[in-house]
């Protein structure tokens, strides 16, 4: 229907085998159209469109019925592999994109809830549930991840973590003078915090008594905040969670030794921001 609907306001759908291979894809991405659009060559729900493409005032992008966002940060939300039923939970869920795109690929059926630091920019979140469709399942709540119980209800039911911390941003190249500065002494001294952050979120994530899966990403090229913090945290779990080999699909590996089991992307890879994301699952017993 979205396509049909894309047609009837002038934009082509190009079409492709995808036996022509990801470089092939990449390529023709690079030389899209105005009006022209490709399904993506991983995830058939999503639409690719060029960089010169007037999309903002389209009704379907206007009524939600049709999300823009970066692939990149997408990609956490099929790793964490949400199904219809699941009970999930988004740690820090500002602007609520990765919130709303878990519950289309949950069919609306489960419990999702969302939680931030932020009152301010959960307003966008709680627009895109509201307006989005998702109220029956989402619940959004202006609160610190660290000071959720893990043992109190309704939390203690979780089976599903997303973890994207604030970060550097340093792989949001498209927007510039934003980023943190890794060899300035203040950008030093805030990645040290930033790094300090995310691990405890990310290691307070582990100790959700039922969860079965935590995917923790950024939209850093560092990898003090990446790998370092993975590694630091497997370090500390005392053998509870595991890390595994996340999306096999994607050839774009980390950094380290850790780093064949993580994800990286980037505008010379996949040409998207510079995203970072890591699995971990509950060890058998």
């Amino acid at each position: 229907m979205v396509i049909r609907q894309l047609e009837q306001q002038g934009f082509r759908w190009v079409r492709y085998p995808r036996r022509r291979g990801l470089d092939w894809f990449l390529k023709r991405v690079q030389h899209l159209e105005p009006h022209e659009f490709l399904k993506d060559f991983h995830l058939r729900d999503w639409l690719v469109f060029g960089t010169g493409a007037k999309l903002n005032t389209l009704d379907l992008v206007k009524n939600l019925q049709v999300l823009l966002q970066d692939k990149a940060s997408g990609m956490a939300v099929i790793a964490l592999d949400p199904r219809p039923g699941a009970v999930l939970l988004d740690a820090c869920a500002a602007p609520g994109m990765k919130t709303s795109y878990a519950a289309a690929l949950m069919n609306n059926r489960g419990t999702i809830l969302a939680v931030d630091r932020s009152d301010k920019r959960l307003e966008a979140a709680r627009h895109l549930v509201r307006n989005g469709g998702f109220k029956s399942i989402c619940s959004v709540r202006n609160t610190d991840f660290l000071a959720l119980d893990p043992h109190a209800a309704p939390q203690c039911s979780t089976e599903l973590i997303l973890v994207d911390p604030s970060c550097s941003g340093t792989g949001l190249w498209d927007r510039p003078g934003k980023q943190l500065d890794p060899d300035s002494a203040e950008g030093q001294e805030r990645l040290q915090r930033l790094t300090s952050v995310q691990s405890d979120l990310l290691m307070h994530a582990l100790d959700f008594p039922r969860c079965r899966r935590v995917v923790y990403s950024t939209c850093s090229v560092l990898r003090q905040e990446n790998e370092d913090v993975v590694e630091s945290v497997l370090a500390r779990c005392n053998g509870r969670f595991v890390l595994v080999h996340a999306l096999p699909e994607l050839p774009f590996r980390g950094l380290g030794s850790l780093g064949s089991h993580c994800v990286r992307l980037g505008v010379d890879s996949m040409l998207t921001r510079g995203f970072f994301l890591a699995v971990f699952e509950r060890a058998t017993q």
